[in-house]
């Protein structure tokens, strides 16, 4: 942990105003928001993301990776992954590792409208 005490939740309030400032469209992954927050565990951050979901400040979609990192499909629920997919990057079916092929997306409520 870089930082201390509960200062992360003041880095992740900033972020989030970070997210809905501007014109244009933002996102943040989870991981990013976990490097640039620093929780001091994750299932906090986790249940500050579901607090920000909840009231509304933040959405959250799921972006399907290929095994070259290229993004390939979103989807708004989880569960709406299929188990396999086709990479558009080689044309060929690839199996989806909801671990290692499939990230948590992050916008503010503001920014997904656009």
């Amino acid at each position: 942990m870089l930082f201390g005490g509960d200062n992360w939740k003041r880095r992740l309030e900033k972020e989030l105003v970070s997210l809905s400032s501007g014109d244009g469209y933002r996102e943040v992954t989870y991981n990013r928001l976990k490097e640039l927050v620093d929780p001091p565990s994750e299932r906090l951050l986790a249940e500050a993301v579901s607090r920000k979901i909840l009231e509304g400040r933040l959405r959250v979609f799921y972006r399907v990776l290929s095994p070259k990192k290229v993004a390939i499909e979103k989807f708004d629920n989880i569960l709406d992954i299929p188990d396999q997919i086709v990479d558009v990057s080689t044309g060929q079916p690839i199996d989806v590792d909801r671990f290692r092929n499939v990230e948590a997306v992050y916008v503010s409520d503001r920014a997904a409208e656009h």
